[in-house]
């Protein structure tokens, strides 16, 4: 099965930047002074206290920083 649309270079390209965006969309760091409140919908799912590299859901989960001192 030949898929011409995926030997188009744009077509590449556009998925590759859509890629890297969800990509940067699903991480977040905290810091040492702040946690963060995950939320889904505006519901509670979890709290990320610890600093460091974190992972969300993209478009479903969102955060909400609390300082921390």
């Amino acid at each position: 099965m030949d898929r011409p649309a995926l030997k188009n270079p744009f077509v590449l390209a556009v998925l590759a930047l859509g890629a890297l965006m969800v990509l940067f969309m699903s991480t977040y760091i905290v810091p040492e002074t702040r946690q963060a409140i995950i939320t889904s919908y505006g519901e509670y799912r979890r709290t990320a206290s610890t600093a460091g590299l974190h992972f969300k859901i993209p478009f479903v989960e969102q955060i909400n920083w609390v300082d921390k001192r």
